[in-house]
């Protein structure tokens, strides 16, 4: 059927008869429109109101709408009728059951899956390899890969295949293997494919071959905005400033290339790490010129960023023309309040924020007790305790932590001791940070005391708490010297 899915859908409810054809048809017409709801529907309509059963057609589209939902629950239940039509074991709908769980997160029943499938194709190893890739499961995607090209099937890769495993090999560093697909890419001629090129010099970038990424990307003559963004990002991670805004300029100027959201925020670390004021500007007058000024994400790094470059107030000017502000913008100017000079004015943000009603998440409080911290605010801090305690982000560890060294800051090292105890879990940065409080506040007893239960509890201890336990003995030794009698006349 032509047209739009609702188009099709009018043309379909005048049909006085109706066959499986249509029925598939309707199906997978929605399901390529990702209407997704959509497909289910009908298709519980077919199952509820026709007579005809679903096939090994209409099943992958419908698998696809659980996959495009991501809705595990859905796509189990869905398995479980294919079972029941006895369609497990057709090659069509293992490789959208293998995708399905893979988007889904549940890696373990893509295996299973794989692995019954009697004749496997590329897609079922390709659905594979994705989906360990996608939840973290790397050296998996390997051995599938592996497998794959030990096959008897003799099964050659493809552009699918390359997008997918260059990836990996970029998280894992393995520029050998990556090197290794380069050449098999030369080979079966799928350097031809943007997508293979752009994921090859992505590739060597992360590994660290930022010359190696150049020349492939010199070569590389139908370049799109994703392959500039990811040579931008190369340089600016490698803190190379010139480059990094010569090919931005190159992009616009020569190549006619707009930038976009990604080539912003890959730029902006340069900026950062060399407090590159100049570029930073360049970098926003880019960003309003383009209209990415409304672009949530974008304002909260030129935010982050003007602070860490030493201009609070060109961050406050952000923040204050932002027409919508999110939790996530309220944290990043609170934050940067916090960590730059400016304690005061990041609680001021936090009670704006608490009076226009946006609720703090745990980054919020995070901020928030780092300013109290800094302004040694105890009423404050006790506030925000308080606020802690009645929505359950005690438990939180980085919340602990941060509150354990507001109340060692406020040189309340009772108060802080008292707070350890109570935490369910003590990880070994509360230990550390407990010991370092002990020490900062002239208690060496405790801080030598605490060392001790800490090896008692088999927890490795940090540089930090080494010397903090050096400074405490040092400490102990100056009172015993005091309180002894004088040697001398």
């Amino acid at each position: 059927m032509c047209g739009s899915p609702v188009d099709s859908r009018i043309v379909f409810d005048n049909l006085q008869k109706k066959n499986l054809f249509q029925w598939n048809a309707l199906i997978s017409g929605y399901t390529k429109n990702e209407h997704w709801i959509d497909t289910i529907l009908v298709f519980c309509e077919m199952l509820t109101l026709s007579e005809f059963k679903p096939d090994n057609f209409t099943m992958p589209c419908v698998i696809k709408a659980c996959r495009g939902l991501s809705s595990v629950e859905l796509g189990q239940g869905i398995h479980g009728l294919v079972i029941k039509m006895g369609l497990d074991l057709d090659l069509f709908v293992g490789n959208a059951l293998i995708a399905m769980y893979g988007k889904c997160g549940v890696t373990q029943d893509a295996v299973t899956v794989f692995e019954k499938i009697p004749e496997k194709n590329l897609v079922s190893f390709n659905s594979l390899i994705h989906g360990y890739s996608e939840n973290g499961f790397l050296d998996e995607s390997f051995d599938v890969f592996r497998n794959m090209l030990e096959s008897e099937d003799g099964l050659i890769p493809d552009v699918a295949t390359m997008v997918t495993i260059l990836p990996v090999c970029a998280e894992e560093g393995e520029v050998e293997m990556g090197m290794l697909l380069h050449g098999l890419a030369v080979k079966l001629g799928l350097l031809q494919d943007l997508m293979v090129t752009n994921a090859l010099v992505d590739m060597y970038v992360k590994c660290g071959y930022i010359s190696h990424a150049r020349a492939l990307f010199d070569k590389n003559v139908q370049k799109n905005v994703v392959s500039w963004n990811v040579m931008i990002g190369g340089y600016s991670r490698e803190g190379d400033v010139q480059e990094t805004f010569d090919l931005l300029r190159k992009m616009q100027k020569e190549e006619k290339m707009g930038v976009n959201v990604i080539t912003i925020l890959n730029a902006l670390p340069v900026c950062i790490e060399h407090s590159e004021m100049c570029s930073l500007k360049e970098l926003h007058g880019y960003s309003f010129r383009n209209e990415f000024h409304c672009d949530e994400m974008v304002n909260n790094a030129l935010i982050a960023a003007y602070a860490k470059c030493g201009s609070l107030s060109a961050s406050s000017s952000i923040f204050d023309v932002m027409e919508t502000k999110s939790v996530n913008s309220w944290n990043a100017v609170i934050g940067v309040s916090a960590q730059n000079g400016d304690p005061s004015g990041a609680v001021e943000l936090f009670l704006q924020m608490v009076d226009s009603g946006i609720k703090p998440d745990l980054f919020t409080i995070g901020s928030l007790l780092l300013a109290c911290a800094h302004l040694k605010s105890l009423k404050y801090g006790k506030a925000v305790h308080g606020f802690v305690v009645r929505n359950g982000l005690h438990l939180d560890s980085f919340i602990g932590v941060s509150l354990l060294s507001l109340y060692i800051r406020c040189r309340k090292a009772s108060n802080a001791r008292i707070f350890f105890d109570e935490m369910d879990v003590r990880t070994m940065v509360s230990w550390n940070a407990m010991i370092a409080g002990y020490s900062q506040n002239a208690l060496p007893q405790s801080a030598i005391d605490l060392f001790r239960e800490m090896q008692q509890h088999n927890v490795q201890p940090s540089e930090t708490a080494i010397q903090s336990i050096l400074t405490a003995c040092a400490q102990l030794a100056a009172l015993r010297l005091e309180k002894s009698p004088t040697v001398f006349p």
